[in-house]
């Protein structure tokens, strides 16, 4: 019987490495995983290392200690996949610290630095043998020299204290607008109503509101009905499934969601259309698992309310103060600002444009979805 060769430490090391990105893209569990998950398990991990040693268990020990490893290079792999860094400059990294950390035994080339340490050496190439008392009279110092050396850093997973970013659903993440039209011609048909734009001359969503309950209560001259709005839900319910194969994601927000879930927010949407049809479209573009929390038209809060918002929020666990909320309409502005959000991100790629958005001023203007992390992370 053929028995395997032992591999090299090098071997086993990237067999390891290459598991995790595997499993990072072809794993729907792992792809889910946020620093702040990881972070979570590794905690976990270190406990049971403490636990095994308690033991003195060596099978145990060596388990727990392969545990934590997976998570540091599951932390490692999630920064590569945003090109902060990967394990090679890690390594990198941890092994010029750690011989600059240990100047007794890897002699400073700079012969005035190792002398302002206090070490010497006979033949020039080795340092003169030092007690502990040396070791922990020096450690401060050469941490000071590396805080002060260590050059400024703008890579982050999370940035400016954001941990959430809830979005609008209705243009802002899926162009539903030459849909909203034909679904309102629909209901005009069907109801014998007449809304207040002439929906055979609208190509854009300049002059367009998508809040069916606003159009229906102008149609009809006075606030409708709960029978009357649930009537004309139904119809319009029934033309959205009709239409429902021509809708699409706005070009750039699939992996707009995946670079931002790998960044570690958390991800919300509030939103006045249905939450079954919202999961729909999201699963149709393999993005539905990066979401941590979706509101629809059943919660029954509508915008400028801002409720529907702080709910999510706190569904989610964070706070407004370390949220930012993306909207394309000017409800969605007045809702996001008095429910206290950190930014609010108006876009004008959907229904209103820069001019109707401004006078309520958002935080930020954005005309496409590549924009959005630029102003996160600014």
């Amino acid at each position: 019987m053929a028995t395997s060769q032992p591999s090299s430490r090098k071997e086993s090391f990237e067999k390891l490495a290459q598991l995790i990105e595997i499993l990072g893209e072809k794993c729907v569990w792992d792809r889910k995983q946020t620093p702040e998950t990881i972070f979570k398990a590794l905690q976990g991990e270190v406990k049971e290392v403490e636990q095994a040693l308690q033991s003195n268990d060596a099978h145990e020990l060596q388990e727990e200690i392969g545990d934590v490893l997976w998570d540091v290079l599951f932390f490692i792999n999630l920064a590569k996949k945003r090109g902060l860094f990967d394990v090679k400059d890690v390594l990198d990294f941890m092994h010029e610290k750690m011989v600059k950390r240990h100047p007794h035994v890897f002699l400073p080339q700079d012969r005035a630095y190792a002398e302002r340490l206090g070490l010497r050496s006979k033949d020039g190439k080795s340092a003169d043998p030092v007690d502990i008392n040396f070791i922990e009279s020096t450690w401060g110092q050469i941490k000071k020299e590396e805080r002060e050396q260590r050059p400024k850093r703008d890579k982050k997973l999370i940035h400016n204290g954001i941990k959430a970013v809830i979005f609008d659903w209705d243009g802002v993440l899926l162009n539903t607008l030459p849909t909203q039209f034909k679904i309102y011609k629909k209901i005009e048909e069907a109801m014998g109503l007449r809304f207040g734009f002439d929906l055979d001359q609208q190509d854009n969503g300049n002059h367009f509101e998508c809040n069916f309950k606003l159009h229906y209560n102008q149609a009809l001259g006075r606030d409708a009905t709960a029978d009357e709005i649930a009537k004309a839900s139904r119809i319009y319910r029934e033309h959205l499934t009709h239409f429902n194969d021509g809708l699409k994601l706005f070009e750039g927000i699939v992996p707009l969601i995946h670079e931002l879930k790998q960044r570690g927010y958390k991800l919300g949407i509030v939103s006045n259309s249905f939450r079954d049809f919202i999961i729909e479209k999201l699963e149709e573009a393999g993005i539905f698992h990066c979401f941590d929390e979706i509101m629809g038209h059943e919660h029954g809060i509508l915008k400028p309310n801002p409720d529907g918002i702080l709910e999510c929020i706190h569904r989610m666990g964070i706070f407004p103060e370390e949220t930012a909320y993306v909207g394309d309409m000017d409800g969605d502005v007045i809702a996001a600002k008095k429910a206290n959000v950190k930014k609010m991100i108006a876009v004008t790629y959907g229904y209103h444009t820069e001019e109707k958005l401004k006078p309520h001023d958002p935080h930020h203007l954005i005309n496409k979805p590549t924009e959005l992390l630029t102003i996160l992370i600014s």
